[in-house]
Formats: C-alpha cells, sequence, structure tokens
C-alpha cells in the first residue's frame, strides 16, 4: 500500500495515543498526521484534547471501535469547506426526483460492481446481476438491490454455506465488516471535505445513524472489499489477523477497474465532489463509478495454474 496514505489501526494498543508536533505518538512510536487518513482506536486506548486538535488541523477522522472491532462512534470535524452552508441547504431541499434518480444511478452501479466481483471469482449469476442493474428505476421501487444482495450472496461462496450477517463474528463477515469499516470512514472525511451533511441522506434511514449518506455513497465501492476478502481466503487465510487487515486496508490504495489509473481512494473523493455538484444542480445526472477486478501478473499466473 502507498505508504503516503495510512489507515492506523490501533484496535489491539493499550496505552495512550496523543499528538505533538505534526504526529501521532502511540507508545514509543510516532507517525506523520499529514500522512493519515483515517484511525481506528479500541476499548484499550485513551487520549486527550491534544489528539481531537490535531486531528482536526490535518483533517483525519477516527473511528471508536468496541471489542469486536465494531466501530461505535467517531471523531470528526466539522467541515472547513466554503460552500458548507450552501451544500447542507442544497441537500435538504434536493427534490424528490433528483433523490430517487441518484438512488437509481448508485444501485445499478453497485449491482455492476457484484456482477464484476462474481466474474472475477468465477461464481455464477452475474449475467442475471447485471440485467437487474438494466432494469433499475428510478428509486428502484422494485428493490433490485435486495434482490441482487441475495443473489449475489447466495453465489459467493456457495461451497461453504456462508451466510451474510452484519453483526457475524464468524471470519468472512468479520473481514467484511472490517473491510467496510476502512471504507465507511474514508467516504466519512471525504463528504465532510466536500462541504456535505453525512446525515441528509438518498436512501438509508435510521434516526440512530448519523452517517446515512456515507451508507449511500459506499456501495458502489463495496465489491472492491469483497473481492479482497475473497482473495485472503483462497490464499488460505482463516482468521482477521494483521496480515489481513493491512491487505483489506490496501484496498483503498488499488485501481478502481483495468482501463483507469485512479485507486479506489481517489475515485471515492471525486465521487463526493460529483454529488455535491448534483445537489447544487450543477449536474443533470450522477455519474457513478463501477468497480472492476484490475488483474496483476501475479494473480493472472495464480490463476492459470488453478485452471490447468
Amino acid at each position: 500500500m502507498d505508504s503516503k496514505w495510512r489507515v492506523l489501526d490501533l484496535t489491539a494498543f493499550e496505552g495512550f495515543v496523543s499528538y505533538e508536533r505534526g504526529r501521532l505518538k502511540v507508545g514509543e512510536r510516532s507517525a506523520p498526521l499529514a500522512e493519515v487518513d483515517f484511525i481506528l482506536l479500541g476499548p484499550g486506548c485513551s487520549w486527550g484534547y491534544g489528539l481531537v486538535g490535531g486531528l482536526e488541523r490535518f483533517d483525519v477522522a477516527a473511528a471508536i471501535c468496541d471489542w469486536k472491532n465494531t466501530p461505535i462512534s467517531t471523531l470528526y470535524h466539522w467541515s472547513s469547506n466554503t460552500k458548507v452552508f450552501t451544500r447542507h441547504e442544497a441537500q435538504a431541499q434536493l427534490t424528490l426526483p433528483r433523490s430517487k434518480n441518484a438512488w437509481k444511478q448508485i444501485i445499478k452501479a453497485k449491482l455492476r460492481g457484484q456482477a464484476n466481483a462474481l466474474d472475477a471469482m468465477g461464481r455464477p449469476n452475474a449475467d442475471q446481476l447485471r440485467a437487474f442493474a438494466r432494469a433499475v428505476k428510478s428509486g428502484d421501487p422494485n428493490n433490485l438491490e435486495g434482490q441482487g444482495a441475495r443473489l449475489y450472496w447466495s453465489s459467493y461462496m456457495p461451497e461453504g454455506g456462508f451466510r451474510r450477517n452484519q453483526v457475524g463474528d464468524d471470519t468472512v463477515n468479520g473481514m467484511l465488516n472490517y473491510g467496510y469499516t476502512i471504507l465507511r470512514g474514508r467516504v466519512l472525511t471525504r463528504v465532510i471535505a466536500a462541504g456535505l451533511s453525512p446525515t441528509l441522506s438518498l436512501f438509508h434511514r435510521n434516526r440512530s445513524n448519523g452517517f446515512a449518506l456515507v451508507d449511500d455513497l459506499m456501495e458502489p465501492f463495496r465489491p472492491a472489499v469483497d473481492y479482497a476478502v475473497y482473495k485472503l481466503l483462497l490464499g488460505g487465510a482463516t482468521e482477521l489477523g494483521r496480515p489481513e487487515k493491512a491487505a483489506l486496508v490496501g484496498v483503498l490504495a488499488e485501481k478502481i477497474s483495468e482501463d483507469q489509473d485512479f485507486t479506489v481512494r481517489s475515485v471515492i473523493e471525486d465521487f463526493c465532489i460529483e454529488f455535491a455538484l448534483y445537489v447544487e444542480g450543477k449536474r443533470e445526472r450522477l455519474s457513478v463509478p463501477t468497480w472492476e477486478r484490475v488483474t496483476n501478473g501475479d494473480e493472472a499466473e495464480k490463476e492459470g495454474e488453478r485452471g490447468g
């Protein structure tokens, strides 16, 4: 992973986390906050105002996790974007037709990405997911996202009887949930940087969810995590250890597709800005990225050996 932008996982650390002269201090080690994207703080961590001030200064968000590594709270600063009021107001006044149309484009991209993931894994039903994507209407009134999810997860790991569970503590669900946490953290920081309110959403609704828009905008990027988990399991991973966490953090540094040089990290930022322009009425149609597996030489060689 590009070391310039890091996700620091401190969920296993026990001690005081502090900030001093531009650096995050963790025990005897330190890292420049200017090179950090997101921090995960565990139940053994303690910190003071200095850390909060440092996070604000360097535009870094932190998730506070419980003993299962599940985020239960978030530290993030108020947006300094000069258009924050204008964009919050535009979100609040977004018409229902435009809101439904944006959700349609997001779900179409998510379904196409899931189809690409199944193709990359050699699983069936990718063509059916693409058919669902073509059939999505404004607002997804037929819940093709839900239908697609049932088909997708039943095809994801059929040999192991896998069932997707957002609170599951088995290895596969644990890896997926961890990867989604990293993804969510990146989207959260870029939503705020774009001057958007993370609460004013298109689809997700929950009175206790302060990041509903984040959950909306991260949907197209989920297949990147799904495929990363598949590769870890294919490589023999049996637990969510440090190597597995590092690989899932590395998803942000991977290319979004074969024909683009942009990473998942940079495309998330561009997409949040695109959404901000859409709610302001400066884009007639929301352009949503689609994830596609990028094959490197080592991976192609391994798949050739498996096929032989």
